[in-house]
Formats: C-alpha cells, structure tokens, sequence
C-alpha cells in the first residue's frame, strides 16, 4: 500500500478568498518572522487531518489587522472563524507536492 499522503485543495464554496489567521514578529536577528495560526479541524476539513488554519469570516477582518487588540480575550470575542459549512475540498495530484509544477491543472479535482 502506498503510505504517501493523499494532497487536497481546499477553498470557500463560492470561490472568493480564505482568509487565514498568522502572526509575525521581529525575530532576534532583526528580521520578519511569520506563523499562520492553527485550530482544531472543523466541517470537511476533519476528513483529511485533525488540525487547520484559523480561517477568518472576511467581515470580520477589521479587528484581526488592529495592530492595537493584543489582549486574547478581546481577540477572542472580536474574531470570527468563517462558517466551516462554507469550506470544500477535493483529492487533486500529487504534483503540488514539486514547487517546480505551477499551473492550473493542480487543482483539478482527480477522478472518483
């Protein structure tokens, strides 16, 4: 049996962006240091792993880019996760996994 991980594209199901929750901070050595912000799996997303990405609602991304709000619990009460029955996915190539392959056909759904 083939142990590699089956690779997914996942997106909202009317097609505008995902917003995805990240931090950054000046590392030590002066510069830029990034994390995107992970959560429990949630809807579909539960099909393919146990953990995601933070995904914002965008109406609610005006209180995530307040360089103000650092105290976590007025960012836990101002931030709204995007309804996770909005997200879907489908199996697609194992070529995303070769930064060299950049075209569309990557995310064509593979064949059921």
């Amino acid at each position: 049996m083939d142990a590699r991980k089956q690779p997914h594209f996942l997106c909202r199901e009317d097609r505008e962006p995902i917003w995805l929750a990240g931090i950054w901070s000046e590392r030590p050595d002066g510069k830029p240091g990034c994390a995107t912000l992970t959560e429990q799996a949630r809807g579909v997303a539960k099909e393919i792993h146990d953990r995601m990405p933070l995904v914002l609602d965008a109406d609610r991304l005006e209180p995530w880019l307040d360089p103000h709000l650092t105290d976590r619990k007025t960012i836990r009460h101002a931030v709204h996760h995007l309804p996770a029955e909005r997200i879907t996915h489908w199996t697609v190539s194992s070529r995303v996994n070769r930064p060299g392959n950049d075209d569309g056909s990557l995310i064509k759904p593979l064949p059921v």
